[in-house]
């Protein structure tokens, strides 16, 4: 007999998203997964629609060439 774990990411609509075996790369999904809703929460608040606020918080995410400065880091 084997006992197998999964951690499964659901989104906000309650679709999952991802499954892990490994927990800490199912923390590392929702923590992104937060991220992209506040991004696409406040780009929505701009007045752009749910879906394109969700696919412009994606593409910030995956930009690599994107840097994120802390009022530390603007100090040095």
């Amino acid at each position: 007999m084997t006992i197998r774990t999964v951690h499964q990411v659901i989104n906000k609509s309650g679709t999952v998203i991802g499954e892990f075996m490994d927990i800490k790369l199912a923390k590392d999904l929702d923590n992104r997964t937060d991220v992209l809703y506040f991004i696409a929460d406040l780009i929505e608040s701009a007045g752009i629609d749910e879906t394109t606020a969700e696919k412009v918080a994606d593409v910030m995410l995956e930009d690599n060439t994107c840097l994120l400065y802390t009022s530390d880091a603007a100090d040095e």
